[in-house]
């Protein structure tokens, strides 16, 4: 039986931003999964693109305000943007005390 159930499970579709559909930008309310690319940022990329600064961050220099930034869902950065890098959905490592 719990072959079977384990099969079935393969067949379901799941959600391509499974996890991320809770999420909505807390002064836009747009949804954070929208269909579109919500991901955990690797270290190098926070490096590279992320800057915290009084009041925000900015992501390629694009200044993304506290009130719109999440707690994400651990002690990573995640973020979710188009392919052409409209970003839409900040997250930040959860506190870890």
């Amino acid at each position: 039986m719990k072959a079977i159930i384990a099969l079935l499970m393969l067949t379901i579709p799941v959600a391509a931003h499974d996890g991320y559909e809770r999420y909505r930008n807390p002064v836009t309310g747009i949804s954070c999964c929208n269909n579109q690319d919500c991901r955990p940022m690797p270290a190098d990329e926070v490096e590279a693109r992320l800057r915290e600064i009084k009041g925000g961050v900015t992501v390629d220099g694009v200044f993304v305000e506290d009130a719109q930034i999440q707690e994400g869902p651990d002690g990573r950065w995640h973020i979710c943007e188009t392919k052409q890098r409209y970003l839409f959905c900040v997250l930040r490592p959860r506190p870890s005390f």
